[in-house]
């Protein structure tokens, strides 16, 4: 019984090692495009086209921000696209893994020092 529950627990420390190392890698964001301003009421935009996209998030940062952000993709001659409101933090955009490219279009406004950021998967 305890050579089995040993077994059991190495098995469950083993999967846990392997979720925790494929999340950490999943998660492996990289900074496409980055813009910043100040001001009481502050607003700005940036927009990037991501080739053969894995993954693609908008990140706001400041006080008070909300923010939008708007994408089309293709996939070969087939086009969509969509777009969302975000509060601050890091926002993963669907509907875009697997697709030829993107254009992504991400606004900010808010208050004091603002940051509005577009970032893919590596």
């Amino acid at each position: 019984m305890r050579k089995a529950l040993a077994a059991l627990a190495a098995g469950l420390l083993l999967a846990l090692a392997a979720a925790s190392s494929v999340s950490g890698f999943a998660l492996s964001w990289r900074v496409v495009k980055s813009k910043s301003v100040s001001g009481q009421f502050a607003a700005t935009a940036v927009s990037a086209t991501i080739k053969h996209p894995r993954g693609i998030a908008v990140r706001f940062r400041g006080s008070g921000v909300h923010g939008m952000a708007a994408w089309g993709c293709n996939k070969g001659i087939s086009v969509a696209s969509w777009s969302r409101q975000y509060g601050r933090g890091l926002h993963a955009l669907p509907h875009v893994r697997g697709k030829d490219s993107c254009d992504v279009v991400a606004s900010i406004s808010g208050q004091g020092r603002i940051t509005v950021q577009i970032l893919k998967l590596r």
